[in-house]
C-alpha cells in the first residue's frame, strides 16, 4: 500500500512540477471557461469563504446543492443579488443571480435560477498596441432543478 501511495505521489509531483502549465511572458492568452460559475452569487455563502454547500437550507440552494431545496419549510422563495464585481480596479464589471422554488409538496419541490455574469468593456489590440475594437462579453447560465425527499436528512435533485 505504500509504494502505491508513494507512487501516486511521484506521478503528481511529476506532472505538477513540470513547466506544461505555465505561460510565455508575452501571450497571455485567458484559458478559463464559464468563470462565474465559480463565484459565489449569494452574499451569504461569499461572505463564509464560498461555503453555500455546508450552509442551512434556502433560495440560493439552486446553485450550491438543489437538494436542499425540500427541506426549506416555507412553501415558495425568490431571492435576488447584484454584485459589482472587482469595483475597485474595474466599474462595469456585475454579477446577477435570481433564483426561486415552489415546493409541490412536503416531498418535492421544483427550482429555477438565472445567472448573468457581465464582464465589462474589453479594449482588442493588435501586437504592436493598435486599437482594433471594443468588445463587451457576457455570460449566463440558466438552471433548473426537482428535488426530491428520501428521508429526514437525505435528498436528492436533478438539475439541468
Amino acid at each position: 500500500m505504500k509504494n502505491y501511495i508513494l507512487t501516486i505521489f511521484s506521478i503528481c509531483l511529476l506532472i505538477f512540477s513540470t513547466d506544461l502549465y505555465s505561460q510565455s511572458d508575452t501571450v497571455r492568452t485567458i484559458t478559463t471557461a464559464v468563470p462565474l460559475l465559480n463565484i459565489a452569487p449569494d452574499g451569504r455563502a461569499g461572505a463564509m469563504g464560498d461555503l453555500g454547500v455546508a450552509t442551512s437550507p434556502d433560495a440560493n440552494a439552486m446553485h450550491w446543492n438543489p437538494a436542499k431545496l425540500v427541506f426549506i419549510n416555507k412553501e415558495l422563495g425568490i431571492s435576488l443579488s447584484y454584485t459589482p464585481w472587482l469595483r475597485k480596479l474595474i466599474n462595469d464589471m456585475a454579477l446577477s443571480y435570481l433564483t426561486g422554488y415552489y415546493k409541490l409538496s412536503e416531498e418535492q419541490a421544483f427550482g429555477l435560477s438565472l445567472l448573468y455574469f457581465d464582464l465589462g468593456s474589453i479594449q482588442f489590440t493588435n501586437a504592436q498596441g493598435d486599437f482594433i475594437k471594443d468588445y463587451n462579453p457576457k455570460e449566463y447560465a440558466i438552471s433548473a432543478a426537482y428535488s426530491r425527499k428520501l428521508s429526514e436528512n437525505l435528498g436528492v435533485a436533478l438539475a439541468l
